[in-house]
C-alpha cells in the first residue's frame, strides 16, 4: 500500500464517492452529492493547509481508501474522514491509516487527535476503540455523535 497526498483535480469524484460512503456508513443517508462543489472546495482548502494529513491510500495503483485530517493548533489534531471502499473492509486497512495518520500528526508535533464517530455506527465505534481511541462523550454540537480522542506521548 502507499499513501499520496490527494490530487483533487484527478479524483475528484473518486472524493467524492469515499464520501458519500462515510456518510453512508454514518447515517444511512448521503447528501454530498447535492453539495459536490462545496465539498470540493472544502477539501481543496484543507488539502492547501495540511497536504500531508489529506490522502488516498493506494494498492496496486488503485484508490482503495481515502484520509482527511486537519491541524487544529499547535498541540491538537482532528480527523475528519478515514473511509475504505467497502471490498477493502476487514483486511487491516483502516488500522494502517490510523497509525500512518498519527505518525504524520507525531511528525507535526500534534499531541492530541480529535474525531466524531456517529453513535449508529457501530463497526467504526469498534474500530476507534480497537486502535487507542477514547470515548470523550456526547458532541456537543450533535448529540448522534460521539467525540472522541486519542491522547499521544
Amino acid at each position: 500500500m502507499e499513501f499520496k497526498t490527494i490530487d483533487i483535480n484527478k479524483t475528484k469524484e473518486t472524493c467524492l464517492k469515499l464520501r458519500s460512503i462515510a456518510e453512508l456508513s454514518s447515517f444511512g443517508v448521503s447528501t454530498i452529492g447535492n453539495e459536490a462543489q462545496k465539498y470540493y472546495d472544502w477539501l481543496e482548502n484543507l488539502i492547501e493547509r495540511n497536504p500531508s494529513l489529506c490522502a488516498h491510500v493506494y494498492k496496486d495503483n488503485a484508490i482503495i481508501a481515502q484520509i482527511e485530517a486537519q491541524v487544529l493548533d499547535a498541540t491538537k489534531g482532528y480527523v475528519n474522514l478515514y473511509s475504505i471502499f467497502p471490498q477493502y473492509r476487514s483486511l487491516g486497512i483502516g488500522s494502517i491509516m490510523d497509525e500512518y495518520i498519527c505518525q504524520k500528526f507525531s511528525d507535526l508535533g500534534i499531541k492530541n487527535i480529535e474525531a466524531r464517530v456517529s453513535k449508529s455506527n457501530e463497526r467504526a465505534v469498534a474500530f476507534y476503540l480497537k486502535n487507542g481511541w477514547l470515548i470523550e462523550g456526547d458532541c456537543p454540537e450533535d448529540t448522534k455523535l460521539l467525540k472522541i480522542s486519542k491522547p499521544r506521548v
